[in-house]
């Protein structure tokens, strides 16, 4: 196992995953400085660099990530205009590692993201094809700006300047540890207020709120490549399922729905409908334990063990609260999913899945507020449930985090109809324990609440998300009264907020857009589960025997305050961000313990 100490001297921190390394390279605050030093760059530092540009946009992340680690090499560090958008600098190790680079691409060019790139060694670009590649801080000639470049003399010694990074690789061997240093490739200093350069140079323009809303999307969105992986591994895992099961559909669901991570797993989560029925009900069916039979282990143990090409093995850590999963994990490529055994008792949350994915069409605000959320959440490493819970009955994260996000817009906002509306409309019923969970697939009314949004400009459109989420972290952290002791359950269907005592006590006598038959199920299942004590009970938008309390020691004591606080930095930064002071989403998002 590799283990890293990179270290940045322009910023003074520390990181020991790659990961956190080119999160922090596209930082505005290193951006920043790198974008002031790579004007003093001379012939060095470009020896060690590669130029890669394109005629379409091509995500900053996406490009850092394809030299770090598709083509395993160490990036010292990387720059990027967005006064150009698409022109990225690449520094690395020495310039060894860059012809090693160019001669592994064919020709001069990558594709990312299904974008074709150009690459360039930067020690090849001619002097004045160097000045076009960057913009001028101030209007200023070009004949003293290439005199400047040209004039610069090659720092002495390699401990003239700072070292941006430095990596350690630790390897077992024998009897001890041996240490490999990467050196990495020389920097230059930021220039100081005497030089002739500083004094010509403007303040870097601000990264914009849609190039940070951007960054965020790549870290919590599932990548086309790995959603393409997923694709390719059901079809193999398909054609040999239809050899025991000839009728058969594999059904998806949590992650992959939304394409977006979440806090406790990134896998891919599937269940194998033994008899193709998912999806496929008539007008009125009773779905039952027979239509949806569980699959036994040995079956599972026959399908999987025998693809050669995958090489499945069984994951070695198990998920907590796995519902009759199990994990796995594809040797070949290091794919991880979990196979669910019980289908049947899966599938309200399985519907409920997709109706947050309905939900999605029916506003353009809502995914992007889901991804911020589940960014949020995955950061600061926020989970809603009880890690100990293993009942089929209580939601799995992130379907328990979606619904939060959903019963706001319904209640506080009103920007979407509520789930009952929805199903009220015409669909297919699916009737599980005699309760209808079916969904409706008719895309008029999502068209319909869709044309009520004007969706302004990119920035003013991210904003309004922003904006949102403030109002999210509001509405739990302050509104419902949580912090003042006050316990409610959420009628997800009907986006009512109903007080816990009144719902448990007496719920034929309470007012709710509830039929009696739903106050009783809802009640039992929070008498039953022992919830009543608890401070938040979700009742599930389809069948309320479903639903979901929240660990209360854990909400009361991380949650509730991590949302508090959130909510004061974030009200906070886009009060400074109205009066004209640039907004850092990241680091707002961010709760420091």
């Amino acid at each position: 196992m590799l283990e890293y100490v990179l270290d940045c001297s322009v910023c003074k921190g520390t990181f020991n995953t790659i990961k956190k390394w080119l999160t922090h390279l596209l930082e505005p605050n290193h951006q920043s400085k790198a974008r002031k030093e790579i004007y003093q760059w001379g012939d060095l530092e470009r020896e060690c660099a590669l130029v890669a540009f394109s005629s379409s946009h091509v995500a900053s992340l996406e490009l850092l990530q394809y030299f770090s680690m598709m083509l395993n090499t160490i990036v010292t560090d990387f720059v990027w205009f967005d006064t150009l958008g698409r022109v990225g600098f690449i520094q690395l190790e020495s310039s060894v590692k860059v012809d090693e680079i160019m001669s592994s691409c064919e020709g001069s060019e990558i594709r990312i993201q299904n974008q074709q790139v150009a690459i360039k060694k930067a020690g090849e670009c001619l002097s004045l094809e160097w000045i076009s590649l960057l913009p001028l801080p101030t209007p200023v000639a070009a004949d003293d700006f290439l005199e400047n470049s040209n004039n610069k003399k090659p720092k002495k010694g390699r401990n003239a300047t700072a070292t941006v990074v430095s990596a350690s690789i630790h390897k077992a061997s024998g009897t001890g540890k041996t240490t490999s240093q990467v050196k990495p490739a020389k920097r230059s200093r930021i220039p100081s207020d005497s030089d002739e350069f500083q004094a010509r140079a403007e303040p870097d323009p601000p990264q914009s709120l849609s190039t940070q809303y951007d960054l965020i999307c790549q870290e919590i969105e599932i990548t086309d490549e790995d959603y393409k992986t997923a694709e390719t591994f059901l079809e193999t895992v398909y054609s040999h399922a239809v050899k025991i099961f000839p009728s058969c559909q594999l059904v998806w669901f949590r992650n992959y729905y939304l394409k977006l991570k979440s806090t406790s797993s990134s896998d891919l989560t599937f269940f194998i409908d033994q008899k193709g029925l998912y999806g496929k009900h008539e007008a009125d069916t009773e779905a039952s334990s027979y239509d949806f039979p569980a699959i036994s282990n040995e079956t599972i143990d026959q399908l999987l063990f025998t693809i050669p090409d995958l090489r499945i093995r069984s994951a070695l850590k198990q998920g907590n609260g796995n519902q009759g999963g199990r994990r796995f994990i594809c040797r070949s490529n290091k794919f991880k999913f979990t196979l669910v055994s019980i289908p049947f008792v899966m599938l309200p949350e399985i519907q409920a899945c997709r109706l947050v994915e309905y939900f999605c069409s029916c506003d353009p605000r809502v995914k992007p507020l889901l991804t911020v959320i589940r960014y949020w959440a995955k950061t600061n490493e926020i989970r809603l449930d009880n890690p100990n819970e293993t009942s089929c009955k209580r939601a799995q994260e992130p379907a328990v985090l979606d619904w939060m996000v959903i019963f706001f817009l319904c209640h506080k906002t009103k920007m979407l109809p509520t789930p009952r509306e929805i199903t009220e409309g015409s669909h297919p019923k699916l009737r599980y324990f005699t309760v209808n969970i079916g969904i409706t697939t008719d895309p008029s009314i999502a068209r319909i609440n869709w044309k009520r949004y004007k969706k302004p400009n990119g920035e003013q459109h991210v904003l309004n998300v922003f904006n949102l989420t403030n109002k999210f972290f509001k509405f739990y952290s302050k509104d419902l009264g949580l912090d003042k002791g006050k316990r409610v359950a959420l009628n997800t269907m009907d986006g009512e907020v109903i007080p816990m005592d009144n719902f448990v006590g007496k719920p034929i006598d309470l007012p709710s857009k509830l039929a009696v038959s739903e106050r009783k199920l809802g009640r039992e299942e929070i008498l039953e589960g022992k919830f009543e004590s608890d401070s938040l009970h979700l009742l599930h938008p389809l069948y309320l025997r479903h639903g979901f309390s929240f660990c209360n020691d854990n909400f009361m004591s991380r949650v509730l305050p991590a949302m508090r606080t959130t909510r004061e930095q974030l009200e906070q930064a886009l009060k400074l961000h109205k009066g004209g002071q640039e907004l850092d989403i990241k680091s707002v998002l961010l709760v420091n313990e």
